[in-house]
């Protein structure tokens, strides 16, 4: 956007401050439900930048006067978006991944945007215009938590983490850099200085020999095949059963890892928990 070169989309609300605003407008007068507003960390001092963004000092100033059914969850809370979507009918979301990931837990989700995401807008609900966004709130409270949701989500993920990546990891090196004493960042950067391409060397030698997935890799580039319709070629479809099961494990998954120690009657935990069995017995 800055060069130019991206092109810009209209959107229902031009920036996250009039988002806010009339989101507690809309609450002001909907004493029937409670808005919670997530601020994106990024926004307040943390380990890339040591200051407020100007955007959040504009934040801040649409917080003030908030009427009781509205409350801000700033990143000092250290609350999880986890913990919130236990508690949560809907989810609204701008353009954050959040908006997917509340939708793999079932949850539904209004958009005011489609141009703009990362995921298909068909795994929320989309609003085209200011008076329907409000009425797809309306409606999604009353569409409430679905499973079909959370196998659609899954589906996209297949898609997005699987289907459309080559696994290229056996022909490189990586090591996860971690916080190094005084003394080892001198190091490093003498090395630096006097072997520049020490990394790139020993990336190359992993390479001598022919990736595993290599073929795939090459056919993407050479033969110009979306690489989605490559990995199609080897997978078979799963039939329901199949698909079940893999979607029965995956939710005793998050049960077990991301809600260990969450009271089975909390809403969420209620809804997952109860298509467990759901699934078992179709599979």
């Amino acid at each position: 956007q800055v060069l130019g070169v991206m092109e810009e989309f209209p959107l229902l609300f031009p920036t996250q401050v009039e988002w806010v605003t009339d989101l507690v407008a809309w609450a002001r007068a909907r004493p029937d439900v409670f808005l919670i507003i997530r601020v994106h960390p990024r926004e307040f001092p943390n380990r890339r930048d040591a200051v407020h963004s100007t955007h959040a000092k504009r934040l801040a100033a649409a917080f003030e006067n908030l009427p009781d059914n509205v409350r801000i969850n700033w990143p000092s809370d250290n609350v999880s978006l986890y913990d919130i979507a236990t508690e949560v009918d809907v989810g609204l979301n701008g353009w954050s991944s959040a908006g997917k990931e509340m939708s793999l837990l079932g949850i539904p989700v209004v958009l005011f945007s489609g141009d703009i995401l990362y995921y298909p807008a068909s795994l929320n609900m989309l609003a085209t215009s200011k008076p329907n966004y409000f009425e797809l709130i309306d409606r999604a409270l009353a569409s409430g938590w679905s499973l079909e949701r959370v196998r659609a989500t899954y589906r996209w993920l297949a898609v997005e983490y699987n289907l459309s990546t080559v696994d290229i990891s056996d022909g490189f090196t990586f090591t996860e850099v971690r916080r190094r004493s005084l003394a080892g960042r001198i190091r490093d950067r003498i090395m630096r200085k006097l072997d520049p391409y020490r990394v790139q060397r020993g990336n190359l030698r992993a390479l001598r020999k022919p990736l595993q997935h290599g073929r795939t890799f090459a056919r993407a580039i050479l033969e110009d095949i979306p690489v989605v319709a490559l990995q199609l070629e080897k997978r078979t479809v799963l039939s329901p059963s199949e698909e079940n099961r893999l979607l029965r494990a995956e939710l005793e998954r998050i049960l077990q890892h991301a809600y260990p120690d969450t009271p089975p009657s909390r809403p969420l935990m209620q809804r997952l928990h109860s298509a467990v069995p759901i699934l078992e017995a179709s599979t």
